[in-house]
């Protein structure tokens, strides 16, 4: 038995789905970039003309001829996690843990570095680092299957990314000192904290930071 410990823990959960039901007589809108509207997929989802397939002998990928659907835009789960130590009433520990998943993010900065400056190392070092599929994926060229050529920017599958993520969010040491040395300056009590927040990231995100655009 460890005398004076107490543990709080606690778990918040949450989800979040959308769809766009009725236009009425909108025609679909948006951009690729920028999200799409359309009947049966959530509001301003992330479609784009989708990579069928790979001509790697004629150096070229071939995509579909309308744009397909990528994923949500938003959340579809999220959560927290946090606990809390506190040893001999005055000495308390706090943890605590976010994650986001069920999500893509268009990685803008890839693509303006890559494709349109040049100076993205996966463009820079495009034949050394990637494979053939990975290099046309990301700066084709693109046709479709008639061969009629398609333009880069209607074909970001390679820049539309899922960014799930856990984060290590917070984690504080708390110390309240004895009412004596409060007393000391002037006050009923007093607490000292040391913390750090954003200690950690695990994702796939290929960008710095999903929750930074």
């Amino acid at each position: 038995e460890i005398p004076s410990f107490s543990w709080d823990a606690r778990v918040n959960l949450s989800t979040n789905k959308n769809e766009v039901t009725d236009l009425g007589d909108v025609l679909p809108f948006g951009t690729q970039t920028f999200g799409m509207v359309k009947e049966g997929y959530p509001a301003y989802g992330w479609f784009t003309n989708k990579i069928v397939s790979f001509d790697v002998p004629n150096n070229r990928a071939i995509v579909t001829d309308s744009v397909k659907f990528v994923g949500n835009p938003n959340p579809g789960f999220e959560g927290n996690a946090s606990s809390t130590f506190t040893l001999f009433r005055n000495l308390r520990v706090y943890g605590q843990l976010d994650w986001m998943a069920d999500y893509y993010i268009y990685n803008n900065t890839d693509q303006f570095r890559e494709r349109q400056m040049g100076t993205g190392e996966r463009w820079v070092l495009r034949n050394d680092v990637l494979t053939d599929e990975e290099r046309l994926a990301r700066f084709g060229p693109f046709v479709n299957a008639s061969g009629a050529a398609v333009l880069a920017s209607s074909v970001n599958g390679a820049y539309f990314q899922k960014a799930d993520f856990l984060r290590f969010r917070e984690l504080s040491v708390s110390y309240t000192l004895p009412q004596n040395v409060a007393g000391m300056f002037r006050a009923s009590s007093a607490t000292v904290t040391f913390s750090g927040r954003n200690l950690a990231l695990w994702t796939d995100y290929l960008g710095p930071d999903p929750e930074v655009l």
